[in-house]
């Protein structure tokens, strides 16, 4: 699978087996009540492409970006950040796009 869509969905969490994607290129959970991702969302080391845009996420898992080393476009937007994401912005060596709006 290289493209998952669940925008729109009223998601409110993901399963741990998300991780088992291996082959994953872009995930897209726009809109949906998700309040936090699996760890196990790191192990898609394919990751092109990562947008949670419209959620109620407070922070990502503990090196989530630092483990996507292929990614590179993330939209945080409309979310509850409060915090930079653990790391800093060292970790964001292959981003080229970062969306990080308001709610």
């Amino acid at each position: 699978m290289c493209t998952l869509s669940l925008q729109h969905n009223e998601l409110r969490s993901l399963p741990n087996t998300i991780g088992d994607l291996k082959m994953l290129e872009n995930i897209g959970l726009k809109y949906n009540h998700l309040e936090s991702l699996p760890d196990s969302l790191a192990l898609c080391t394919n990751l092109l492409e990562l947008n949670i845009e419209g959620n109620n996420i407070w922070q990502l898992p503990e090196g989530l970006l630092t483990h996507l080393k292929k990614v590179s476009c993330v939209t945080l937007s409309r979310n509850y950040f409060n915090i930079f994401p653990s790391g800093g912005p060292q970790q964001f060596t292959s981003i080229q796009i970062l969306k990080v709006g308001q709610v």
